[in-house]
């Protein structure tokens, strides 16, 4: 997430209040939630914009136990 200085709302047109939806975390922080999507990330005061991950293939590693050598 990149830090912002506040919500930035313009891109949404006009939205219904009702379809925001702020969920508190362990750490005290708000993610807010847009039809379904994190929005934004509120924590002590700090607003962060969610930007999606860039997704590549996905790698496994092996564990190899001392048994197996």
């Amino acid at each position: 997430m990149e830090s912002s200085p506040g919500p930035n709302l313009t891109g949404m047109g006009a939205v219904d209040a009702r379809a925001i939806v702020p969920v508190e975390d362990a750490h005290g922080g708000v993610t807010i939630y847009y039809q379904g999507r994190p929005t934004h990330y509120l924590l002590a005061g700090e607003w962060y914009q969610a930007v999606p991950a860039q997704r590549g293939p996905i790698q496994l590693r092996t564990h190899r136990s001392p048994e197996s050598d």
